[in-house]
C-alpha cells in the first residue's frame, strides 16, 4: 500500500473513533458526581506519567484481574512466541495459495495474533470482574456484620473472605494479609481500587479509607453501601438488557465477514485465489479487515457503559 493510502485510511479511522466518542457523550452524559469520585485519589496512590510504566502497570493489573498466576514477563514472552509462530504459519500458508508471499499479510497476521492475545486477556479480566461484582454486595454485608460484632477490620476481612465466593474471597483475604503485615488501610484500599477499577469497589475503598481517618459507625455505612450497590447492579442490568440488540448487531457484523470468507473458500475457492493473487484484491481485503475492526470497535465504544 502507498503511504498516501495509509494516511487517508488512518484519518478516516480516526474520525470514526472520534465520532463514536462524541456520540457516546451525547447519548449517555455522565452524572456530575461520577467524575468527581473518579478524580479523587486515595492517599499513597502512586501515579507515573511515563508511557512504559503505565503499560507495564496495565498489563500487571489486567493479569491480576484475570486470575492468572503468571508474571507480566511470562505473558509477554508467550505473546511474542505466539505471534512469531502465527507469522511463520501465515508465510507458509501464503506460499500455498499465492505464487509469492507478501510481507504485508504476514505483518497483519502477527498484529492480529498480538491483538487477539491481549483481547483474550482483557475478556478473562472482564469475566472475573463480573463474578466479583456479583458476589461483592454479599461480602460487604458479611463484613459489616463482623465489624458490628466488635471484630477488627483485619479479622472482619478474613471472616468475609472465608464466607464469600471467588474471586471476592481471594481479594479480601489478600487485603487482610496486607493489613496484618503493617500496611496502612489507605494504601490497601488504594491497591484494591486499582486492581478492580469498578465504581462499587471505588466507593467501598473511599468509605473504608475515610472512616479510618474520621471515625464513625462503619457497620451501618457498609450495610447502606451494600444496599446501594445492589440497586445499582439491578439498574446496570436493565441497561445491558436494553442495549442487547446493539451488542448482537456488533457480533453479527464481526462474524459475518468470517462466515462469508469461509463459505467462499470452500464453495468457490477460485474467487479467493483471484482475490489474493491480485494486488488490488489484496488491498481491498486489507481495507475490509481494518474497516470491519473499526466498525466493531465503534459500536463497542458507543455501547460501553460508564462505571
Amino acid at each position: 500500500m502507498a503511504p498516501f493510502e495509509i494516511l487517508i485510511f488512518c484519518c478516516l479511522s480516526g474520525s470514526v473513533f472520534a465520532s463514536a466518542l462524541v456520540l457516546k457523550r451525547v447519548m449517555a452524559p455522565a452524572p456530575e458526581s461520577v467524575p468527581q469520585l473518579k478524580s479523587f485519589n486515595l492517599p499513597e496512590a502512586n501515579s507515573d506519567a511515563r508511557l512504559s510504566v503505565q503499560l507495564d502497570r496495565w498489563l500487571a493489573t489486567t493479569i491480576r484481574k484475570s486470575g492468572l498466576t503468571i508474571s507480566p514477563l511470562t505473558f509477554s514472552m508467550m505473546l511474542i512466541c505466539g505471534s512469531i509462530m502465527t507469522g511463520v504459519a501465515s508465510w507458509f500458508g501464503q506460499s500455498i495459495w499465492l505464487e509469492k508471499p507478501t510481507v504485508t499479510m504476514t505483518a497483519l497476521s502477527v498484529f492480529a495474533a498480538v491483538m487477539l492475545g491481549l483481547i483474550a486477556l482483557r475478556l478473562a479480566a472482564k469475566r472475573r470482574e463480573k463474578q466479583f461484582s456479583k458476589h461483592f454486595p454479599a461480602a460487604i454485608e458479611l463484613l459489616a456484620r463482623s465489624v458490628q460484632a466488635g471484630e477488627s477490620l483485619e479479622g472482619s476481612l478474613e471472616f468475609a473472605a472465608e464466607s464469600s465466593e471467588e474471586p471476592v474471597a481471594s481479594e479480601l483475604l489478600h487485603c487482610a494479609r496486607q493489613l496484618q503485615v503493617g500496611r496502612s488501610v489507605a494504601s490497601v484500599m488504594s491497591d484494591l481500587s486499582n486492581r478492580f477499577s469498578m465504581m462499587d469497589v471505588r466507593i467501598f475503598a473511599h468509605t473504608v479509607s475515610i472512616h479510618r481517618e474520621t471515625g464513625g459507625r462503619l457497620s451501618e455505612t457498609l450495610i447502606r453501601l451494600a444496599r446501594v450497590i445492589r440497586l445499582r447492579s439491578e439498574y446496570l442490568q436493565k441497561i445491558r438488557t436494553m442495549t442487547g440488540l446493539g451488542r448482537f448487531a456488533a457480533m453479527a457484523i464481526g462474524y459475518m465477514g468470517v462466515f462469508v470468507l469461509a463459505y467462499l473458500s470452500f464453495m468457490h475457492p477460485e474467487y479467493i485465489q483471484k482475490l489474493w493473487a491480485s494486488p488490488l484484491g489484496q488491498k481491498m481485503a486489507i481495507y475490509a479487515l481494518i474497516s470491519e475492526f473499526v466498525g466493531v470497535v465503534w459500536v463497542a465504544v458507543v455501547l460501553q457503559s460508564e462505571n
